[in-house]
């Protein structure tokens, strides 16, 4: 699995936690930043890929625009959580 896509989607939620006036949430979105992060420097299992898109989704429905996490599995990307807005 990947961690580049990981590295990304936390870069995205450090930005988002950057802009989100609620300093709560701004929280959250940096800690599940350092998650991905750190996610992203080991192989990840399926335990902790759940427990990071139970805690993304969690805090996405908070925010505007589409959030993803996609990762890579056995050469393929696989969708871990998305969340599309209109």
């Amino acid at each position: 699995m990947g961690g580049e896509t990981l590295r990304r989607a936390g870069i995205r939620l450090e930005e988002a936690s950057e802009t989100v006036e609620n300093g709560l949430i701004s929280k959250r979105l940096a800690r599940l930043a350092d998650q991905c992060r750190s996610l992203a420097d080991r192989d990840p299992d399926a335990d902790q890929l759940a427990r990071l898109e139970t805690t993304i989704r969690s805090a996405s429905r908070r925010l505007d625009g589409d959030v993803a996490v996609t990762v890579r599995r056995a050469g393929q990307d696989v969708v871990v959580y998305r969340d599309q807005r209109e």
